[in-house]
């Protein structure tokens, strides 16, 4: 994999950044600014929640339309429409005094940050690597974790020298003065060409079954699908599921992660180490996960990473001792970091990629649909009084279900 950076560092630097620079528009960063936010604009804690959820939803709606620009437009022309809103959405945050602006900030933080900036930088990569696809998405992926890592740190140094709005008007202007250059510089260094493989990533062809790097095209379907194609593909609601799965998951534990180390008793220090070993996880994951994905195909890791959540929350569900909870955050870090890379190969794998951001931007929609009433399901759970630990189990079981799920799909195409 250092081999992949050195020969193209332009490449990986670029879809490793669009991965860092989503923090502004990330739950976990925008958490911090809760607060601010519902005494600013005197909201009830409900209210606030219920604009943030739902501006998320409205959000998810519009990913297919954007993926099917990232599909078609030159990555330079997107870049700058991405950038502009994304900081005008900052400023809109930092200068909400109304719902109504609030609304919007969050609808274009959560737009770009949650959904068109990763989504840019995976697609791009999946469109230009072939070859060493999983190696390279690995890489790139590391830019969550150091995106977790990096910037609560900055954040709260931030907030020691400025008010909370004149620190996303930082964010706001860092977006289009240090995002935007760099990333246009990159992408021009990369000599990219819309939907072209690097001559030296190309196979003969680009499709196949997931359990095997062989090439073998199914019958019935086109090398690249669009996404009336895969809508008619009876396994690519069962990818759907299994795709969703994580951060559904994790919204809803981490929604509820205050409530988890209450009733373990667990040190509030416990949850910054833990935090931490689950980021360096995440990390370990992704990159460790990229040369199997070329070597061997996605099949195994496709069952894998559901299975370490389900683990994961079996773990959390067992005991009081603080070895569960660094267990379980570590599990579920190499889970999470797993996914991403697993899931985008094997779209390409099933449908190709020319329709690549189309397809992913519908899936999208979906899954960050799941994420906003992920913890909807936990709530009624809590509310007829059932314990955290029986709720978890059953979370546990469900999900290691759920992980026998991707031994279907070759067998559905198949007989489709």
């Amino acid at each position: 994999m250092i081999k992949l950076l050195h020969k193209y560092p332009s490449f990986i630097t670029f879809g490793l950044l669009q991965y860092v620079f989503t923090a502004p528009g990330q739950t976990f960063l925008i958490a911090l600014f809760l607060p601010h936010l519902q005494t600013s604009l005197s909201l009830s804690a409900t209210t606030l929640a219920a604009i943030y959820s739902t501006a998320t939803l409205s959000a998810s709606l519009l990913l297919n339309p954007a993926g099917r620009l990232i599909d078609r437009l030159p990555p330079h022309w997107n870049l700058m429409l991405s950038c502009s809103l994304f900081s005008l959405g900052c400023v809109l945050l930092a200068t909400a005094s109304s719902i109504q602006t609030l609304f919007i900030a969050f609808f274009l933080l959560r737009l770009l940050g949650q959904g068109v900036f990763a989504l840019t930088s995976s697609t791009l990569i999946s469109k230009t690597f072939q070859t060493n696809r999983g190696a390279s998405l690995g890489l790139i992926s590391l830019g969550y974790p150091l995106s977790e890592l990096i910037y609560p740190t900055f954040t709260l140094w931030l907030l020691s020298l400025l008010s909370w709005q004149g620190v996303y008007y930082t964010f706001g202007l860092m977006t289009v003065g240090l995002m935007l250059p760099i990333q246009l510089f990159l992408i021009r260094q990369t000599n990219y060409r819309l939907g072209t493989l690097l001559p030296e990533e190309r196979t003969p062809t680009d499709f196949c079954d997931l359990d095997t790097v062989s090439k073998k095209t199914h019958p019935n379907e086109s090398p690249h699908a669009t996404l009336g194609n895969a809508l008619r593909d009876p396994s690519f609601y069962i990818v759907v599921i299994v795709s969703c799965l994580p951060p559904t998951i994790m919204t809803g534990l981490f929604f509820y992660q205050n409530l988890i180390f209450e009733a373990k008793g667990w040190a509030i220090s416990l949850a910054a180490t833990a935090m931490c070993a689950y980021a360096i996880m995440k990390a370990v994951g992704a990159v460790a996960i990229g040369p199997y994905l070329d070597r061997s195909g996605p099949l195994i890791p496709f069952i894998l990473y559901p299975f370490l959540l389900g683990v994961g929350t079996f773990v959390a569900s067992l005991g009081v001792h603080k070895i569960y909870g660094y267990i379980y955050f570590s599990l579920m870090g190499i889970a999470l970091g797993i996914s991403s890379p697993v899931m985008t190969v094997i779209w390409t794998r099933l449908y190709g990629t020319r329709h690549l951001g189309s397809i992913r931007g519908f899936v999208g929609t979906i899954r960050n649909g799941c994420t906003g009433f992920a913890p909807l399901p936990m709530a009624w759970a809590l509310s007829m009084n059932y314990s955290i630990e029986y709720i978890l189990f059953l979370q546990a079981i469900v999900t290691l279900f759920i992980s026998l799920l991707p031994l279907t799909v070759n067998r559905l195409r198949m007989n489709s």
